[in-house]
């Protein structure tokens, strides 16, 4: 498999722009610690081959799939802005994953400074110069771009975040999996991406490519838009084809062309550092770095902020 790697300069502006770290500052935590926050903000793009370079041939055979230990990233002006249950107490259950993705009950103010897995605004984001070089550049395209806050934990109790980015075809985006980022005596990330490539539906089948998995928090039950029929079709028989073809090209105006799979681990990550993951197809950057949750306002300082009579 050939490997395009990124540009010396943009390494060398993302480093530059990133402070070393001492390691020793991701020491081991022990048990009766509270976990230590870290800011997270990663980017991931879409690199376009070099001319000439021979055409990748990618395995169809491939395994997609959530892991049920998810976590989903959460917009703050949406949570603000979603108006409270009329009854709580008969609200029905979140499935165990939704749960886990919702950081702030609805009717709670959000407190962007102290909740986890909130995404911050573009102001705070670190790697914006990387961000604007990489737009500058013909061969990449920016498919994601996020930053936000979380404990870390060790890797069995880490939360798998979900990602997606790109263009979006009926349910599912281009940039489509998970990522998990957990602490030992370092920080690690693992990557469990899939980027697919699609065209319009004309009942040409799904070529052999694997279903995509519907994104958690997505009812289970809606139809996927992507899936088409495995079987090769006679697109001279049209005439004479039963309705239901003519239903599913119209529910699933796009089927998948190609899946490019980034499952990546890269350990000893340093805080405050930029590091690259490179793939033929696609690029990430990562930085993290240490977070102190704020103390909570007193009474008095509350007091104080509100007007005198």
């Amino acid at each position: 498999m050939t490997t395009h790697r990124f540009p010396t300069s943009l390494i060398c502006l993302a480093l530059l722009l990133g402070t070393a770290a001492d390691s020793r500052a991701q020491a081991r935590q022990s048990p009766q610690e509270a976990p230590r926050w870290y800011q997270v903000e990663i980017i991931i793009f879409a690199q376009r081959p070099p001319a000439g370079d021979p055409q990748e041939i990618w395995p169809r055979d491939v395994p997609l799939a959530y892991p049920p230990n998810w976590m989903a990233l959460q917009d703050p002006g949406e949570l603000a802005a979603a108006p409270a249950p009329a009854d709580t107490a008969a609200a029905t259950p979140a499935p165990s994953g939704a749960e886990a993705a919702s950081p702030l009950p609805p009717e709670a103010p959000v407190d962007l400074a102290r909740e986890p897995y909130l995404l911050l605004p573009e102001a705070e984001r670190q790697l914006n110069p990387q961000a604007r070089d990489l737009r500058r550049g013909s061969r990449y395209r920016v498919l994601f771009h996020q930053a936000w806050r979380q404990p870390m934990v060790a890797l069995d109790k880490a939360p798998a975040i979900l990602i997606d980015g790109g263009d979006s075809f009926g349910e599912h985006s281009e940039l489509e999996g998970s990522i998990i980022i957990s602490i030992a005596r370092y920080l690690h990330l693992h990557t469990n991406l899939w980027l697919s490539e699609f065209s319009a539906n004309f009942g040409q089948g799904s070529g052999g490519w694997p279903e995509l998995p519907q994104r958690p928090q997505r009812s289970s039950g809606a139809a996927s838009l992507l899936a088409g029929d495995s079987a090769e079709v006679d697109l001279w028989g049209y005439r004479q084809a039963p309705a239901g073809l003519y239903e599913n090209i119209l529910s699933r105006p796009h089927v998948v062309d190609r899946i490019v799979t980034f499952r990546q681990k890269r350990s000893r990550i340093r805080s405050g550092e930029v590091h690259y993951l490179d793939h033929p197809f696609l690029g990430l950057l990562v930085k993290m770095t240490p977070y102190e949750i704020p103390q909570p306002e007193t009474q008095a300082d509350l007091n104080a902020a509100l007007p005198q009579p």
